[in-house]
Protein backbone atom coordinates (compact mmCIF):
# COMPACT_ATOMS: atom_id res chain seq x y z
CA UNK A 1 0.00 0.00 0.00
CA UNK A 2 2.59 2.38 0.44
CA UNK A 3 4.72 1.84 -2.44
CA UNK A 4 1.63 2.32 -4.52
CA UNK A 5 1.14 5.71 -2.86
CA UNK A 6 4.73 6.42 -4.03
CA UNK A 7 4.41 5.37 -6.84
CA UNK A 8 1.16 7.68 -7.53
CA UNK A 9 2.56 10.65 -5.91
CA UNK A 10 5.72 10.03 -8.33
CA UNK A 11 3.50 9.99 -11.21
CA UNK A 12 1.41 13.33 -9.74
CA UNK A 13 4.97 14.88 -9.46
CA UNK A 14 5.89 14.08 -13.33
CA UNK A 15 2.29 14.63 -14.69
CA UNK A 16 2.71 18.40 -12.88
CA UNK A 17 6.26 19.35 -13.74
CA UNK A 18 5.26 18.41 -17.47
CA UNK A 19 1.88 20.75 -17.58
CA UNK A 20 4.59 23.19 -15.79
CA UNK A 21 6.91 23.19 -19.03
CA UNK A 22 4.34 23.39 -21.11
CA UNK A 23 3.40 26.50 -19.73
CA UNK A 24 6.66 27.69 -19.60
CA UNK A 25 7.04 26.60 -23.26
CA UNK A 26 3.82 28.75 -24.05
CA UNK A 27 5.08 31.72 -22.43
CA UNK A 28 8.37 31.69 -24.28
CA UNK A 29 6.40 31.64 -27.32
CA UNK A 30 4.34 34.12 -26.29
CA UNK A 31 7.07 36.43 -25.45
CA UNK A 32 9.50 35.70 -29.19
CA UNK A 33 6.07 36.28 -31.48
CA UNK A 34 5.11 39.95 -29.14
CA UNK A 35 6.00 42.76 -31.45
CA UNK A 36 7.10 46.24 -30.42
CA UNK A 37 5.38 49.29 -31.38
CA UNK A 38 5.79 52.24 -32.87
CA UNK A 39 4.37 55.62 -31.16
CA UNK A 40 3.26 57.84 -33.91
CA UNK A 41 0.62 60.56 -34.69
CA UNK A 42 -1.78 61.59 -37.42
CA UNK A 43 -4.06 64.45 -37.64
CA UNK A 44 -7.77 63.24 -36.41
CA UNK A 45 -8.83 65.10 -39.62
CA UNK A 46 -7.26 62.40 -41.52
CA UNK A 47 -7.14 59.59 -39.50
CA UNK A 48 -6.42 57.10 -42.34
CA UNK A 49 -5.16 59.30 -44.66
CA UNK A 50 -1.62 59.05 -46.56
CA UNK A 51 0.29 59.83 -43.39
CA UNK A 52 -1.18 56.46 -41.72
CA UNK A 53 -0.51 54.50 -44.98
CA UNK A 54 3.25 55.40 -44.85
CA UNK A 55 3.70 55.12 -41.02
CA UNK A 56 1.99 51.50 -41.99
CA UNK A 57 4.08 50.65 -44.67
CA UNK A 58 7.36 51.36 -42.39
CA UNK A 59 5.78 49.98 -39.63
CA UNK A 60 5.43 46.65 -41.76
CA UNK A 61 8.66 46.63 -43.06
CA UNK A 62 9.99 46.69 -39.45
CA UNK A 63 7.83 43.80 -38.52
CA UNK A 64 6.50 45.98 -35.66
CA UNK A 65 3.24 47.30 -34.46
CA UNK A 66 1.75 50.44 -34.79
CA UNK A 67 0.14 52.43 -32.46
CA UNK A 68 -1.49 56.32 -33.27
CA UNK A 69 -2.77 58.86 -31.93
CA UNK A 70 -4.40 61.98 -33.18
CA UNK A 71 -2.92 65.23 -32.66
CA UNK A 72 -2.68 68.80 -34.49
CA UNK A 73 0.62 69.40 -36.86
CA UNK A 74 2.41 71.74 -34.43
CA UNK A 75 1.49 69.44 -30.77
CA UNK A 76 3.23 66.41 -33.16
CA UNK A 77 6.41 68.15 -33.36
CA UNK A 78 5.91 68.72 -30.03
CA UNK A 79 5.91 65.59 -28.96
CA UNK A 80 8.60 63.90 -31.62
CA UNK A 81 10.94 66.67 -29.29
CA UNK A 82 9.66 65.80 -26.33
CA UNK A 83 9.55 61.83 -27.24
CA UNK A 84 6.01 61.10 -26.82
CA UNK A 85 6.02 59.80 -30.37
CA UNK A 86 8.92 57.83 -31.63
CA UNK A 87 8.62 59.18 -35.67
CA UNK A 88 6.49 61.48 -37.27
CA UNK A 89 5.84 61.66 -41.29
CA UNK A 90 5.06 64.97 -43.27
CA UNK A 91 7.99 67.01 -41.79
CA UNK A 92 9.30 69.55 -43.80
CA UNK A 93 13.19 70.27 -43.36
CA UNK A 94 13.05 73.97 -42.47
CA UNK A 95 12.59 72.77 -38.35
CA UNK A 96 15.40 72.95 -36.91
CA UNK A 97 16.20 69.58 -35.39
CA UNK A 98 18.02 71.11 -31.81
CA UNK A 99 19.36 67.59 -30.68
CA UNK A 100 15.62 66.60 -30.25
CA UNK A 101 15.07 64.57 -33.46
CA UNK A 102 16.76 63.77 -36.42
CA UNK A 103 15.88 63.92 -40.33
CA UNK A 104 15.77 60.41 -41.81
CA UNK A 105 17.15 60.33 -44.92
CA UNK A 106 16.22 60.47 -47.87
CA UNK A 107 13.03 62.81 -48.22
CA UNK A 108 10.15 60.15 -49.10
CA UNK A 109 8.37 63.04 -50.97
CA UNK A 110 8.59 66.52 -52.68
CA UNK A 111 5.75 68.64 -53.36
CA UNK A 112 4.95 71.93 -54.48
CA UNK A 113 2.93 74.73 -52.00
CA UNK A 114 0.24 76.92 -53.53
CA UNK A 115 -2.42 80.12 -52.62
CA UNK A 116 -5.70 79.12 -52.17
CA UNK A 117 -8.21 82.16 -52.92
CA UNK A 118 -11.62 83.04 -53.30
CA UNK A 119 -12.58 83.13 -57.07
CA UNK A 120 -13.92 86.58 -56.83
CA UNK A 121 -10.95 87.78 -55.59
CA UNK A 122 -8.50 86.01 -58.51
CA UNK A 123 -7.31 89.05 -59.54
CA UNK A 124 -5.72 90.23 -56.34
CA UNK A 125 -2.87 87.89 -56.07
CA UNK A 126 -0.36 87.92 -59.08
CA UNK A 127 2.53 88.62 -58.38
CA UNK A 128 4.87 88.00 -54.78
CA UNK A 129 4.18 91.82 -53.95
CA UNK A 130 0.32 91.46 -53.77
CA UNK A 131 0.91 89.48 -50.45
CA UNK A 132 1.68 92.75 -48.57
CA UNK A 133 -1.36 93.72 -46.40
CA UNK A 134 -2.65 90.23 -47.06
CA UNK A 135 -3.87 88.16 -43.88
CA UNK A 136 -2.36 84.39 -45.20
CA UNK A 137 -3.05 81.40 -43.05
CA UNK A 138 -0.66 78.72 -42.94
CA UNK A 139 -0.44 75.12 -41.38
CA UNK A 140 2.89 75.05 -39.15
CA UNK A 141 4.80 77.01 -37.15
CA UNK A 142 7.76 78.09 -39.25
CA UNK A 143 9.36 80.65 -37.95
CA UNK A 144 11.83 81.87 -41.14
CA UNK A 145 8.70 81.17 -43.14
CA UNK A 146 6.35 83.79 -41.43
CA UNK A 147 9.28 86.32 -40.78
CA UNK A 148 9.74 85.91 -44.79
CA UNK A 149 5.86 86.79 -45.46
CA UNK A 150 6.14 89.44 -42.63
CA UNK A 151 8.82 91.31 -44.09
CA UNK A 152 7.01 91.29 -47.67
CA UNK A 153 4.08 93.05 -45.45
CA UNK A 154 1.57 89.67 -44.96
CA UNK A 155 -0.08 89.39 -41.96
CA UNK A 156 0.12 85.50 -41.32
CA UNK A 157 -2.37 83.19 -38.82
CA UNK A 158 -1.06 79.92 -37.82
CA UNK A 159 -4.32 77.88 -38.44
CA UNK A 160 -4.33 74.05 -37.33
CA UNK A 161 -6.56 72.68 -40.01
CA UNK A 162 -7.18 72.22 -43.96
CA UNK A 163 -10.79 72.34 -42.64
CA UNK A 164 -10.52 75.56 -40.91
CA UNK A 165 -8.76 77.36 -43.24
CA UNK A 166 -11.39 76.68 -46.01
CA UNK A 167 -13.73 77.93 -43.79
CA UNK A 168 -12.33 80.95 -43.30
CA UNK A 169 -11.69 81.72 -46.59
CA UNK A 170 -15.03 81.36 -47.46
CA UNK A 171 -15.82 83.72 -44.43
CA UNK A 172 -13.59 86.11 -45.48
CA UNK A 173 -11.52 85.80 -42.34
CA UNK A 174 -8.15 85.35 -44.37
CA UNK A 175 -7.32 86.53 -48.00
CA UNK A 176 -5.69 83.42 -48.66
CA UNK A 177 -4.35 80.05 -47.26
CA UNK A 178 -1.43 78.21 -48.03
CA UNK A 179 -1.24 74.30 -48.64
CA UNK A 180 -0.12 71.45 -50.48
CA UNK A 181 -1.32 72.13 -53.88
CA UNK A 182 -2.35 68.31 -54.75
CA UNK A 183 -4.22 67.73 -51.18
CA UNK A 184 -5.74 70.94 -51.12
CA UNK A 185 -7.43 70.75 -54.46
CA UNK A 186 -8.73 67.35 -53.45
CA UNK A 187 -10.31 68.08 -50.43
CA UNK A 188 -12.21 71.34 -52.08
CA UNK A 189 -13.47 69.49 -54.67
CA UNK A 190 -14.46 66.91 -52.65
CA UNK A 191 -16.59 69.77 -50.83
CA UNK A 192 -18.06 70.74 -54.40
CA UNK A 193 -16.32 74.40 -53.56
CA UNK A 194 -14.02 74.22 -56.77
CA UNK A 195 -15.85 76.88 -58.31
CA UNK A 196 -15.59 79.03 -54.94
CA UNK A 197 -12.05 78.08 -54.13
CA UNK A 198 -9.53 78.42 -56.83
CA UNK A 199 -5.64 78.19 -57.07
CA UNK A 200 -4.18 81.84 -57.22
CA UNK A 201 -2.02 82.92 -60.28
CA UNK A 202 1.06 83.88 -58.28
CA UNK A 203 2.80 80.04 -57.77
CA UNK A 204 5.41 80.13 -54.66
CA UNK A 205 8.67 78.82 -56.29
CA UNK A 206 9.34 76.71 -52.76
CA UNK A 207 9.19 73.14 -53.31
CA UNK A 208 8.94 71.27 -50.01
CA UNK A 209 10.92 68.19 -49.14
CA UNK A 210 9.39 65.76 -46.24
CA UNK A 211 10.73 63.64 -43.97
CA UNK A 212 10.24 60.65 -41.57
CA UNK A 213 11.64 62.09 -38.08
CA UNK A 214 13.06 60.12 -35.31
CA UNK A 215 13.06 61.33 -32.07
CA UNK A 216 16.41 60.96 -30.29
CA UNK A 217 15.04 59.51 -27.14
CA UNK A 218 13.41 56.82 -29.00
CA UNK A 219 14.97 53.28 -28.73
CA UNK A 220 14.51 52.92 -32.55
CA UNK A 221 17.04 55.12 -33.25
CA UNK A 222 19.33 51.70 -32.37
CA UNK A 223 17.46 50.79 -35.80
CA UNK A 224 18.02 54.64 -37.57
CA UNK A 225 20.29 53.19 -40.39
CA UNK A 226 17.91 50.06 -40.86
CA UNK A 227 14.94 52.82 -41.23
CA UNK A 228 16.75 54.88 -43.72
CA UNK A 229 18.02 51.83 -46.03
CA UNK A 230 13.91 50.73 -46.12
CA UNK A 231 12.74 54.31 -47.14
CA UNK A 232 15.89 54.76 -49.71
CA UNK A 233 14.54 51.47 -51.25
CA UNK A 234 11.13 52.62 -51.21
CA UNK A 235 11.72 56.29 -53.00
CA UNK A 236 14.04 54.72 -55.57
CA UNK A 237 11.01 51.84 -56.13
CA UNK A 238 8.69 54.57 -56.18
CA UNK A 239 6.85 52.78 -53.22
CA UNK A 240 5.53 56.26 -51.43
CA UNK A 241 4.58 57.50 -54.99
CA UNK A 242 2.28 54.47 -55.52
CA UNK A 243 1.12 55.22 -51.95
CA UNK A 244 0.05 58.67 -52.82
CA UNK A 245 -1.36 58.06 -56.13
CA UNK A 246 -3.86 54.93 -55.09
CA UNK A 247 -4.87 56.90 -52.08
CA UNK A 248 -5.89 60.18 -54.60
CA UNK A 249 -7.45 57.67 -57.08
CA UNK A 250 -9.75 56.06 -54.62
CA UNK A 251 -11.42 59.78 -53.87
CA UNK A 252 -9.75 60.30 -50.71
CA UNK A 253 -8.10 63.52 -49.31
CA UNK A 254 -5.02 63.74 -47.95
CA UNK A 255 -3.11 66.10 -45.53
CA UNK A 256 -0.20 67.04 -47.14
Amino acid sequence: MIKTTKRAGFIECVITLFALSCVSVQANETVATEKLTIKSSVSAEFPDGVHFKYLTFLADELDMELAITHMTYNRRITSLRSGVIDIMTGLRSTFPENGDFVYLQPSYTSTSNAYFIRNDQRTRLFTIRDLDGKTIAITAIDKPYISALEKLGAKVVVILSLEQKIKLLQRKRIDAFEHVQSSGLSEIAKKGLSEQIIVAPYKTASVNHFHFALSTGSELMSRKSEIEAIIARAVEMGTFAKIRAEHYKNGNNAKK
